[in-house]
């Protein structure tokens, strides 16, 4: 699905949670697909998320906040006549 065009736009990434009993499938699949990103839950202190060191497609986040977070964006910025999510135009570092 990742690779198909939905109302003539095709998706720019997909996020998969990291963490689960199925991790190692999930990074051969982010491998794979070059715009599937990965995110993992961890405790950070002073950011919201932050890239791994260890692997440029992977955020660290509060795993729940992460997904409540997306959930809504996603739900707010959702066009309900194509069935489709469009981003702002001017989207700033902290929205990201």
């Amino acid at each position: 699905m990742i690779n198909k065009e939905y109302f003539g736009l095709k998706p720019l990434c997909g996020f998969v949670d990291l963490r689960g009993h199925r991790s190692e499938e999930i990074k051969n699949f982010s491998r794979l697909q070059r715009n599937i990103l990965l995110y993992g839950g961890t405790s950070l202190k002073y950011d919201k998320w932050k890239i791994s060191e260890n692997n440029p497609k992977l955020f660290l986040c509060d795993a729940k906040k992460f997904q409540a977070d997306l959930i809504f964006k996603l739900y707010d910025k959702k066009d309900k006549s194509s069935n489709s999510v469009l981003l702002p135009e001017n989207i700033s570092d902290g929205d990201l």
